[in-house]
């Protein structure tokens, strides 16, 4: 896969988050670069008991919210997970308040609503 630039004066946002099912420790990082493919931030950490998709889906919400303190208003953000792309696209239900993720999956649709665009993406 070839990593493509957005435009400008957009930036993108990569993400990803993993899971070792022995121990059920997390990973996750993420890295923000402009329009010419330069390097504007990133973060990675590492956190104990989870899930692969609570994994993704918190490497996601750091990497808004390291857009959103970093000044940046046009975010193309790509993830591989699937799983948690369709959870983030798709409208909350009343029923969705009894998903394990229901708290995390909040809050990123909340800093969605923010001031600013962001477009969340699948890439294999």
């Amino acid at each position: 896969v070839l990593w493509m630039p957005p435009e400008h004066p957009w930036v993108k946002l990569n993400t990803n988050g993993s899971w070792l099912s022995g121990t059920s420790a997390m990973g996750m990082g993420g890295v923000i670069r402009d329009w010419t493919g330069m390097w504007q931030g990133g973060f990675s950490c590492g956190i104990l008991n989870g899930d692969v998709l609570r994994a993704e889906l918190l490497a996601l919400e750091d990497g808004l919210l390291l857009c959103w303190k970093g000044g940046f208003r046009k975010v193309s953000c790509e993830c591989d997970c699937l799983g948690a792309v369709k959870i983030i696209q798709e409208r909350l239900t009343d029923r969705d308040r009894l998903h394990k993720l229901y708290d995390i999956v909040r809050r990123i649709k909340r800093m969605l609503d923010w001031d600013w665009q962001v477009y969340v993406s699948h890439i294999p």
